[in-house]
């Protein structure tokens, strides 16, 4: 099995997001347009911060000009690690999906197991 099969092939966007089986997940290709939406806007919104910093007063806008990008940086990084986290998990799922279906026929289940209970 190839680990990543949640992406569904180019173009198959609309059939994966109507696949009622979920046996296609939609949330890793999105996380690219998300990714590049919160960039922009959170450049866009740092350029706006050192403009208006500017109008109100050339100190205010030195400040900006100091504390915009690092404001940026840290939501980015932020962002970025929230996103990875997410995606992290459904890679999870595609490695246990990989080791059940690599469990030689005939061999137990874990419900099968018998779990020892402590001693009192």
């Amino acid at each position: 099995m190839k680990l990543g099969s949640q992406k569904p092939k180019e173009g198959r966007f609309w059939a994966s997001l109507f696949d009622f089986s979920f046996k296609h997940f939609v949330t890793i290709r999105i996380f690219v347009i998300i990714y590049w939406a919160n960039i922009i806007l959170a450049g866009a919104l740092g350029v706006l911060t050192i403009i208006g910093g500017f109008r109100d007063s050339t100190g205010l806008g030195i400040l900006a000009v100091i504390v915009a990008p690092l404001l940026f940086l840290a939501y980015i990084l932020f962002l970025r690690i929230i996103l990875e986290a997410i995606a992290m998990l459904f890679h999870i799922g595609d490695y246990v999906k990989a080791i059940a279906e690599h469990l030689e026929p005939g061999t137990k289940r874990i419900e099968e197991y018998e779990v020892s209970k402590p001693k009192e």
